[in-house]
């Protein structure tokens, strides 16, 4: 194999993780959280199989109704197979009041999320901790 194959293979390898399904689910909930589309942000969740859906439905509801938020997500771990995905990311969330735009709360976690990806779209089952998405 030349060095040139190597690197497209190297490439190629890459450009698929960074397109895999379940990061596109991740940063399309994090761009609906800075949307304040709330709705859209609980809509990548499992509502059936996501126990802590309830509470974070309130939080989020609460959360996108008082404050802008600004989103970013950085996966530090991602482990996929043929239906599941589980990534650990470092999310950080900066909130404003509307009223009060000069002054901004910087929340910083690591939150462990897994995904189903059997369906036509993946879908969250587990988030932890839900404490980062508090109103």
């Amino acid at each position: 194999m030349t060095r040139r194959s190597v690197l497209a293979l190297l490439s190629a390898s890459h450009l698929k993780a960074d397109d895999s399904p379940a990061r596109r689910m991740l940063l399309d909930a994090s761009r609906a959280l800075q949307e304040g589309a709330g709705r859209r942000f609980l809509s990548y969740f499992d509502k059936e199989r996501c126990e802590q859906f309830p509470a974070l439905q309130e939080s989020i509801l609460a959360l996108t109704a008082q404050r802008v938020i600004a989103s970013s997500v950085d996966i530090q771990v991602m482990e996929e197979s043929t239906d599941l995905a589980v990534m650990k990311i470092d999310w950080l969330l900066q909130l404003t009041y509307p009223r009060h735009p000069g002054k901004i709360e910087d929340r910083r976690e690591t939150v462990r999320i897994e995904a189903d990806l059997t369906g036509k779209k993946p879908r969250i089952t587990a988030v932890s901790p839900i404490s980062l998405f508090r109103p």
